[in-house]
């Protein structure tokens, strides 16, 4: 125990190297495990807040309220009113809901005022912005400003024309009815509009929500109820908790391909450890020690390591958990607002679970020079002058033309596991950048294929929505298409998304056309558009993703868990949508979503401009002309903006991977500069006589570093295939965050200039320690112990 102990604080080096790369390890991949869990558990909690179980959006009066409540399993039922419409704010015209001010400060748990107050009377309105909208824009507005709202009346079954003062702006992490923009007003006012009726139901229930919700929507139903949307907030189907799966799982992958570096190190160090001190090995088994001892010497001074970097990593990872949450969270006002809800929790079971798996990788590696310590021949090693400086003066004696060639190939073949170990380190190094560059490259191909005309013909893509249902938006749109000489095609969609999953996704977004040509928004690459109930198109990218193919089933599951099977008739290659669509027939999505065809009051429209014209000028001038009716509102994007989302999607893979790539070369760069140290200590009676023969400390570092190119031209295969699986892993993690992007695995990927460089960095680490620990040894004292 006492010999273990001095290993650990005299062997210096090799303790600080295997403390830090444990310490990284179980740091990096900790925090972000930690990060995850807590905003999984904001977001389901802040979404139950506003939600509850079931959020049911329609026309219900307190009939239906006692209906709801007498339904087992419901605990609560809390109506509230949430008018929509649309408003002039800041010469921006935006979708709004309007909801009371004793609605939000009752039912929302995070709305805080950033600047004035809630209104006091009818003439006054506070704006609500959803930080996390998806389609918010800068509004620019200022306390003071008028604001001209047009929503529908309820309770007088026509449009109202509103004029309020802003009074005060407020900031929330919820999208207050489905939007993310709310005009907070006097609850009266509201009420009075909203008449006798409740347009929203937020119900807690006690057991099981599928089944509880299903009841209630079917008890709705049976009595008359026409219900235009309805959310049931269950944790392992948000949404938005499945965005942060997919995204947490960008960094997942890797870290945990860097986790295993360690067990790697440990072996390997351990070896050429073993092979330094084969005398006293030798010795150790000639007077007896046991199987116990031998672990007790070579195996436990690496578990103690290993808590020197662990146990700093358990302790501060909670907290690099927390400034890593404010940071991605865009700043400390966001995480001010979900610390107000929830609070975040430093979650040290997390940390203590990868604590543990990470010792435990490192014990099993350190078991391995046990194997080599067996395997030597006591006698032979007492008496013998050296492993390698016996084989070195047999080499010497048979001096010929080859000599030094002979010298290299045996330095690099006799050690095989220092030769195993580099190669599987610097796969997983070259791996690593080379699957992040291609899944990158893959984005970057989406971006330019998006304005490619041939590809994607689409130049707009946007929803228009109409607050007053007395509007024929559909004869509305066709119309405008129509007579509108830029447009060359259009097509129109009816919309349906949460809650609906594909096995093995849980996310997708549902399509039907309903006017137009769907080729400008779908183009198929294989098969026909759905012609009767049952049938379906898919992106390509899905198709990738399963491995489906026409002719194919697909299973479909909505949010209520009801399974839904269809024929795969077609594949399009559109790019919207995160890849991740669905083209069903009309009455297939109003079956799923449980809604008529005329209760959508928003749709999809997809345009194509003529040749020649400007696409920004043109959206422009259509949204202007679409909202010349004063209760609708357009929201679009340009293929320049598809293309930007695309580019920065590959920068933030390429910057994600790209900072554990850099926290894989530290880790790599000092596993083998220990492993060459060790090497070379083990080495030094051979070193010694090469000395002692003229030979340079520069001719040593040579031979290294044409060791080391030789080791990576051998890691080339290895680093292929595992770059490649990684991306492929990677690309389905993606899957759910930005749409499954095919990564551009090649040959060329391998010698980028990104590549060259980390491993160009490695060598010299290498060559330079090599050099400076052969310039330090002591010729006369090793020859001496020949």
């Amino acid at each position: 125990m006492r010999a273990a102990l001095r290993i650990i604080t005299g062997k210096w080096l090799e303790t600080i190297s295997v403390a830090l790369l444990v310490f990284i390890s179980i740091l990096s991949i900790s925090s972000i495990a930690i990060m995850k869990e807590n905003m999984k558990n904001q977001v389901y909690e802040l979404f139950g807040s506003a939600t509850g179980d079931l959020l049911v959006l329609g026309l219900f009066n307190d009939t239906h309220l006692e209906l709801v409540k007498r339904v087992d399993g419901v605990l609560d039922v809390a109506p509230y009113r949430a008018l929509t419409g649309v408003a002039l704010v800041g010469g921006e015209r935006i979708q709004v809901s309007i909801v009371g001010h004793e609605t939000i400060t009752s039912i929302f748990r995070v709305v805080v005022i950033k600047e004035g107050r809630l209104p006091g009377n009818a003439n006054e309105a506070t704006l609500y912005s959803s930080i996390r909208g998806p389609i918010a824009k800068k509004v620019n507005a200022s306390l003071g400003d008028g604001i001209e709202v047009v929503a529908f009346n309820v309770s007088e079954r026509k449009l109202a024309r509103l004029n309020v003062t802003l009074v005060g702006l407020a900031e929330g992490f919820n999208h207050i009815g489905r939007t993310p923009y709310v005009l907070i007003m006097n609850e009266n006012l509201v009420r009075g509009m909203s008449g006798e009726s409740h347009l929203a139901l937020r119900i807690l229930i006690r057991d099981d929500v599928k089944t509880v919700s299903e009841n209630v929507l079917k008890t709705l139903r049976d009595n008359g109820v026409s219900i235009s949307w309805y959310f049931i907030n269950i944790r392992e189907e948000n949404p938005v908790n499945v965005l942060i799966e997919g995204l947490m799982g960008i960094f997942t992958l890797p870290l945990i391909a860097l986790l295993l570096i360690a067990p790697v190190m440990s072996a390997s160090i351990g070896l050429a450890s073993v092979a330094r001190d084969y005398k006293l090995v030798a010795v150790m088994k000639s007077i007896g020690f046991s199987s116990m001892d031998l672990f007790i010497y070579y195996s436990l001074p690496w578990i103690i390591r290993g808590l020197l970097g662990a146990i700093p990593a358990l302790i501060v990872s909670p907290y690099v958990a927390k400034w890593l949450y404010v940071y991605f969270m865009g700043g400390a006002y966001i995480a001010e607002l979900l610390y107000e809800a929830v609070g975040f929790k430093l979650m040290y079971d997390v940390a203590f679970r990868y604590t543990i798996i990470a010792l435990a990788l490192l014990a099993l590696g350190s078991l391995v020079p046990l194997v080599l310590a067996y395997r030597i021949d006591i006698v032979k090693s007492i008496s013998f002058t050296g492993l390698y400086a016996g084989e070195t003066l047999r080499i010497l004696s048979g001096f010929h033309r080859f000599l030094w060639f002979k010298l290299w190939l045996r330095n690099l073949t006799s050690g095989r596991w220092k030769l195993i170990t580099t190669v599987i380190l610097l796969a997983i190094l070259w791996g690593l950048q080379v699957s992040s560059s291609s899944l990158g490259s893959g984005a970057l191909k989406y971006s330019g294929l998006a304005l490619d005309r041939e590809y994607n013909p689409v130049d707009i893509i946007g929803f228009v929505y109409a607050a007053d249902p007395s509007i024929d938006l559909l004869g509305y749109i066709s119309r405008i298409m129509g007579e509108v000489d830029s447009v060359s095609g259009y097509h129109v969609t009816l919309q349906y998304t949460l809650g609906v999953g594909v096995e093995g996704l849980s996310f997708v977004f549902l399509r039907a056309t309903i006017a137009g040509d769907p080729s400008i928004e779908y183009p198929l690459e294989a098969g026909r558009y759905p012609e009767r109930e049952g049938e379906v198109v898919i992106s390509r990218s899905l198709a990738m993703l399963k491995g489906y193919k026409v002719g194919d089933k697909l299973r479909l599951v909505d949010g209520l868990g009801r399974i839904w099977e269809f024929k795969i008739t077609g594949i399009s290659r559109a790019l919207q949508d995160r890849g991740s669509y669905l083209l069903l027939t009309e009455s297939d999505i109003v079956k799923i979503s449980g809604l008529r065809a005329e209760e959508f009051r928003g749709l999809g429209l997809a345009i194509r401009l003529k040749d020649g014209l400007s696409i920004e000028h043109e959206a422009e001038k259509l949204r202007k002309i679409l909202e010349s009716v004063e209760s609708i509102n357009v929201e679009y994007y340009t293929r320049h903006e598809v293309s930007r989302e695309y580019s920065t999607a590959s920068r933030m893979i390429q910057g994600v991977t790209g900072i554990i790539s850099i926290i894989a070369l530290i880790s790599v760069a000092v596993a083998l500069s220990s492993i060459n140290i060790v090497e070379s200590q083990a080495k030094m009676r051979e070193i010694a006589v090469l000395k002692a023969l003229g030979v340079s400390p520069s001719s040593r570092a040579l031979e290294t570093l044409t060791q080391t190119i030789a080791i990576i031209i051998l890691s080339t295969p290895i680093a292929y295939a595992t770059s490649y699986i990684t991306a492929k892993l990677l690309a389905r993690e993606t899957a759910t965050f930005f749409g499954y992007i095919e990564p551009e695995v090649t040959l060329n990927s391998l010698i980028t200039s990104n590549t060259l460089t980390i491993l160009i960095v490695v060598t010299v680490i290498i060559t330079i320690t090599v050099l400076i620990t052969t310039s330090r040894l002591n010729t006369v004292r090793a020859l001496a112990d020949l």
